[in-house]
C-alpha cells in the first residue's frame, strides 16, 4: 500500500467545508469565522461565515489561488471509512537496485595503500551494455 493523506474536494475547493475532509476531535469540520466582521459579544468576537460556519462566500475565495488548488493540487481518489481519515493514496512506484553492487580497488605502492570505493557502478554498466565492443 502507497502514502496515504488528505486531498481537498471538489466542493472544499469552492468554499463549500460542510462534507469537510478535515474534522475537529468531535467529528464535526471546524467553524470558520469571518475576520472582517466582529462583535462586542465576550467570548464571541467575530461571525460565522455562511452555511452555519461551514461555507466561504465566493466574493471572499481569490480565484487565482483557486485556479491554482485545482490545477495542481491532487484529487481525492477513494472515500475514507471515518470522516476525517485521509482520501487519497499514492502508489509510489520504486526502483528496483537488486542488481546493484558496488567496486572498490586496493593497490600498494612502496608501503603506500590507495583505495578508491567506485559508489555505485550501475553507471558503467548501462554504458557497457550500450557500447558491448568496449568488453573486448
Amino acid at each position: 500500500m502507497g502514502l496515504t493523506y488528505i486531498s481537498p474536494t471538489a466542493d472544499e475547493l469552492n468554499g463549500d467545508f460542510t462534507n469537510a475532509s478535515v474534522v475537529t476531535s468531535s467529528g464535526k469540520p471546524a467553524l470558520l469565522y469571518n475576520p472582517f466582521q466582529t462583535t462586542r459579544t465576550a467570548g464571541a468576537y467575530t461571525r460565522p461565515l455562511l452555511g452555519n460556519g461551514y461555507v466561504i462566500p465566493t466574493a471572499m475565495i481569490d480565484p487565482n489561488m483557486q485556479a491554482y488548488l485545482k490545477a495542481y493540487s491532487d484529487t481525492p481518489n477513494f472515500t475514507p471509512s471515518v470522516p476525517g481519515a485521509p482520501n487519497t493514496i499514492l502508489n509510489a512506484v520504486g526502483t528496483d537496485i537488486a542488481e546493484a553492487f558496488s567496486a572498490r580497488v586496493d593497490h600498494s605502492f612502496n608501503w603506500v595503500r590507495h583505495t578508491h570505493d567506485f559508489g555505485d557502478v550501475r553507471h558503467l554498466l548501462a554504458a557497457f551494455e550500450q557500447q558491448p565492443h568496449l568488453l573486448r
